[in-house]
């Protein structure tokens, strides 16, 4: 009796795990909402073409030195110092290329396109509060004065400058620690490609997401916290986001992501994960729930480790409130210490 329970209850939970992960990577690919956005406030297609279009000049300076510049200094090369040297010097070129062109301009890019991003979030995510506010008075047959028409009423939470500063530094931190983990991942045999592609999902997830819950100072602790709860969408959703790199060549693959990028941000500032996980789970279903998956536990760790040889971890461990050994996923960040970033995924 009790091994058919267990087995059940295994059962329940691998197929909500499933339906969960489907309506993550249905949730991504509904990119058909980002049109009511374009049309409701064309700012948001305006900043996301911009975004696209800085992408597309640093993807254009990866496919000129690929398919231009490295066939011709080879061709040149060979020409002038025989193919036994041309070898050597055209990669000494190419690392310099690299060292001095590429990656300053990827840097650019990078930082260029958060900015970006981050007015894309906002304002899918003030949109989307408007959108809600007009259609509750809708339903109560009332009508919304200007103010409220105009969205004065709709505010988005910003944390002060020195503990803004502080947690993005250990924000980015942990986010190049756990791609040096997948980076790790991807080099293990047999398991190592597919290890690579889950977590590389979990990373693109958690950077789609990140924006929309930063917006409303959730803490960074409590945003992995949900995130490991709620993991089994979030994988889904990060899976079809980085699927043009598993289906395509890296650099077709890393161009079509960044193309799709700020679509994605839009679909993760529209997204309820909260709300498809009771519609898939129903209320107070513990047998068919699935447990927290501590996947950034590691990286937190070691995230604190690095930083705390520094001279600048104190200040933003005392700022983060963060202990030396976090735990993402412990009871200290249950579900009712989360509701203020549940409250973000109300429509």
């Amino acid at each position: 009796m009790a091994v058919g329970g267990s087995l059940g209850a295994v059962a329940s939970a691998l197929k909500n795990g499933i339906l969960l992960w489907l309506a993550g990577f249905r949730d991504a690919l509904c990119l058909h909402r980002c049109v009511v956005y374009f049309v409701h406030d064309p700012r948001i297609l305006v900043s996301a073409v911009v975004a696209a279009a800085v992408t597309v000049s640093s993807g254009g300076n990866v496919l000129l030195l690929e398919y231009g510049l490295k066939p011709l200094v080879h061709l040149l090369l060979t020409a002038v110092v025989g193919g036994a040297s041309a070898g050597a010097i055209s990669s000494a070129l190419v690392g310099l290329y690299h060292l001095l062109w590429l990656a300053p301009a990827y840097l650019v890019s990078l930082l260029v396109n958060c900015i970006w991003y981050s007015e894309i979030a906002e304002l899918v995510v003030v949109a989307g509060q408007r959108r809600a506010l007009q259609q509750r008075a809708q339903r109560q047959g009332v009508m919304l004065v200007a103010a409220q028409q105009g969205g004065a009423v709709l505010k988005v939470h910003r944390p002060d400058a020195v503990a803004f500063i502080s947690q993005e530094v250990y924000r980015a931190a942990l986010l190049a620690v756990f791609f040096a983990q997948v980076t790790l991942a991807g080099a293990l045999p047999k398991i190592g490609p597919l290890l690579n592609f889950l977590l590389l999902s979990c990373l693109y997830a958690l950077y789609c997401f990140d924006y929309k819950w930063s917006l409303h100072s959730v803490p960074l602790q409590q945003r992995i916290a949900y995130f490991e709860r709620h993991w089994a969408f979030f994988l889904g959703f990060g899976c079809a986001t980085v699927l043009p790199m598993a289906v395509a060549s890296f650099y077709v693959g890393a161009a079509l992501i960044g193309l799709l990028f700020p679509l994605d941000i839009m679909m993760a500032a529209d997204s309820n994960p909260k709300l498809v996980y009771q519609q898939v789970l129903g209320e107070g279903n513990v047998h068919g729930s699935l447990p927290p998956l501590p996947m950034f536990r590691p990286a937190c760790w070691a995230t604190n480790q690095l930083l705390g040889n520094l001279a600048l971890a104190p200040r933003l461990v005392r700022l983060l409130g963060i202990k030396r050994s976090p735990q993402p996923a412990a009871p200290s960040l249950s579900d009712s210490s989360l509701a203020s970033l549940a409250s973000t995924d109300a429509r």
